[in-house]
């Protein structure tokens, strides 16, 4: 039913695409630099944010892996339910669903849930991935309280036609597949993107919840994955623009028991989703541009455990409807506006009936140099219907100051919200569990303030950002258990307030000698972060959430060769509120050499994952794996 729908409106696109170019002459040459893709335009409403871009290097070294195993090497706090288990991200000491993932502009997350599991997107499938730290609901809408991960796939005309074929093994009977094919003109481009992978994931590792911490191997813990992600870019006219995207995803997982278990696991989860994306985009003119997007998130979750005979069926499908306009405005300014109709639904076991919710937004951006070129400023608001009811408005601001070519100055300070998830509304009452349909949104507000420093030349570059920031959340909704007549049940309220402030720093600095490149980079985080369940409580600890984290990696390029070494360090967690989880050092190596072979550029990688062979765990009871290796061949048919 939702696809026939998405199906529908994107053919009511095409028939617009063929009734504009009928009114349209397409001249021989197109001018592509008049062309601005919408994509684009969001970002440039960012001003004053922290954002981070990860490197083409890092990216080819991960292609093979999931977004999951390269964030767990970053600046960010990632969480883990054991090997290839569902990952998810938080950022600056909010939880996973106050972080949002938005893939090529459209948020993706399960409604369900307000996550996204990370240990299911291949890193191959991505051309860009950034972070964007602190709040911004004004431009993404809800959940966009703690950060955003920014993924992107389809700019296709900067990319060469070619392909690249990469099989990887390792550690844990891991085998690995991806492949790409890219091929278009000036006007027209396609790109098809293909990922497998089979691992038995039997890791070593120190069963610490046993006398001596007898070394053992992960169980249970098999799984099979497969995705394809087709991107199409059409240049139709000079002022005409169309995108599509259309990725799809399996995961099969067997779950592996926690260390202190006696007893086998028999549980399973199998994900399928699919994810489309259309976008047309118009410029009658250099100063205005129109862009109608539809999109639509569909998955299903089937849960499984044979052992206590539990199976469990949840489908959900977001649909999106866009209207965005650009106004180029005096004095270099640029208003932004836009409208937004969204439809989610969901239907669980677990729910009482099918659950449904429409939501409509209006909002507008005005991005503008102040007192001179030097001085750039944003100011943004965004008010959203839930199924009729009024939310209230929220509002960004954010400036940058240039005083120098060299040195930039930040500032940013938002109201944002997120509204309950379909499973915090509409969970049925059980033994154990129940919805809570009278929850409010969380609501808060958040800033930052820093500066960055950045000098490029012929052959060497150097970036030092720092920012201080803040964050207060009220409303925050927390699963609690209530008492009953035999025992007691969890359900959610609007009980909590939170709170959280830190610093960032990042340094990245680069040279080039001849033939040797050589980049270092280093990120450190320090957060408090706390909540209380009730007004006066007494305020507790945000559960895994370190205060304090540092990344760094070196990276040498010498003519064939490549090296490079990635090293984490995550303080502390509290596990509950009494109890913690130690630190931990984590490190990979990677090594590779290229050569041709008939014509064709061939590199060969090894990589060594937990180099010092350390014991450590993401979430309590979970094993991750000691030492491990990977390796990996890439054949480049890049004309």
């Amino acid at each position: 039913m939702h696809l026939k729908r998405v199906c529908s409106i994107v053919f009511l696109q095409l028939v617009l695409v063929g009734y504009l170019c009928a009114q349209m002459s397409l001249s021989d040459t197109i001018r592509m630099d008049e062309v601005k893709v919408y994509g684009n335009l969001r970002e440039s409403h960012s001003i004053g944010a922290t954002i981070y871009k990860m490197d083409s290097v890092k990216l080819k070294i991960f292609q093979n892996r999931s977004a999951a195993e390269l964030l767990a090497m970053g600046s960010v706090n990632l969480k883990s339910y054991g090997v290839g288990g569902l990952s998810s991200l938080t950022m600056r000491g909010g939880n996973s669903s106050q972080t949002i993932v938005v893939w090529n502009g459209v948020n993706i997350q399960n409604p369900m849930n307000g996550g996204a599991n990370l240990s299911l997107f291949p890193v191959n499938m991505f051309s860009s991935i950034r972070l964007q730290y602190g709040g911004s609901g004004t431009i993404y809408g809800s959940g966009a309280i703690s950060g955003i991960l920014i993924l992107n796939s389809n700019a296709l005309f900067s990319q060469p036609n070619g392909g690249e074929l990469s099989l990887s093994y390792g550690s844990g009977n891991t085998r690995s597949l991806s492949s790409q094919v890219k091929y278009g003109d000036k006007s027209r481009a396609i790109s098809v993107k293909v990922f497998g992978q089979l691992a038995d994931n039997d890791f070593e590792f120190r069963n610490i919840y046993k006398i001596g911490s007898p070394k053992e191997r992960i169980t249970h813990a098999e799984s099979k994955q497969l995705g394809i992600l087709t991107d199409v870019n059409m240049r139709l006219h000079e002022k005409l623009f169309w995108s599509f995207s259309g990725w799809g995803q399996l995961g099969d997982k067997n779950l592996q028991p926690i260390m202190s278990s006696t007893q086998p696991s028999y549980a399973n989860q199998v994900d399928r989703s699919l994810a489309l994306v259309s976008n047309l985009s118009f410029s009658p003119s250099k100063r205005i541009l129109f862009n109608l997007k539809n999109a639509a998130s569909l998955g299903v979750i089937d849960y499984s455990d044979k052992g206590v005979n539990i199976f469990t069926n949840n489908s959900y499908a977001s649909i999106l409807t866009e209207l965005e306009s650009k106004v180029d405005v005096l004095n270099n300014g640029e208003v932004s506006m836009g409208i937004n109709h969204t439809l989610e639904t969901a239907s669980s076991d677990d729910y009482v009936g099918s659950a449904k919710r429409n939501r409509v937004s209006g909002y507008a951006s005005l991005r503008k140099p102040l007192f001179s070129s030097r001085f750039l400023s944003v100011l943004s608001i965004r008010g959203e219907l839930v199924d009729g009811d009024f939310k209230p408005v929220i509002y960004s601001v954010g400036a940058e100051w240039l005083p120098t070519k060299k040195l930039i100055f930040k500032m940013n300070a938002s109201k944002n919200y997120r509204i309950p998830t379909l499973n915090d509304l509409y969970w049925a009452s059980t033994t154990y569990t129940e919805g809570n349909p009278n929850l409010e949104p969380e609501s808060g507000w958040g800033g930052d303030v820093g500066f960055q420093v950045k000098s490029i030349s012929s052959d060497r570059a150097i970036n030092v950002s720092n920012s201080l920031f803040y964050s207060n959340i009220e409303r925050w909704i927390v699963w609690l258990s209530i008492p009953t007549v035999s025992d007691s049940k969890w359900k959610p309220f609007n009980m909590s307030k939170g709170e959280s402030w830190g610093w960032e720093s990042q340094v990245d600095w680069s040279l080039r000698v001849n033939s040797l490149t050589i980049r270092v980079e280093g990120f450190y985080t320090f957060t408090h972060s706390v909540f209380s369940e009730q007004p006066g409580s007494r305020a507790q600890p945000m559960i895994y959430t370190p205060t304090h984290r540092f990344s760094g990696s070196l990276n040498l390029q010498y003519e064939k060769y490549g090296l490079g070494y990635y090293h984490g360090f995550t303080g502390k967690r509290y596990r509950d509120f009494q109890s913690q989880l130690p630190a931990f050092n984590l490190a990979n190596l990677f090594i590779s050499y290229k050569f041709n072979l008939l014509g064709k550029v061939v590199t060969a990688g090894l990589s060594v994952n937990n180099l010092w062979n350390q014991d450590y765990q993401l979430i309590a009871g979970y094993a991750m794996p000691l030492r491990s290796y990977m390796f990996t061949i890439n054949i480049d048919f890049t004309r």
